[in-house]
């Protein structure tokens, strides 16, 4: 799932935007809504990064 949304973030460009939402009994948004510039691809992989390492504890648990 990290390598797809990296894919996903690094194919998007700066008129396109990309907000980010954690689901874990709750909700909560990780990444406002924002613009895909280089620096907002910045953002957005360094939450999917976050994620990535925080969902390992859970690897195959529905």
């Amino acid at each position: 799932m990290k390598n797809a949304m990296r894919l996903l973030i690094s194919s998007l460009n700066a008129t396109d935007r990309l907000s980010i939402v954690a689901f874990s009994g709750g909700s909560k948004r990780l990444l406002p809504l924002k613009r895909m510039t280089s620096g907002g691809q910045r953002s957005a992989r360094r939450i999917v990064d976050a994620l990535a390492a925080i969902d390992q504890s859970r690897e195959g648990v529905p």
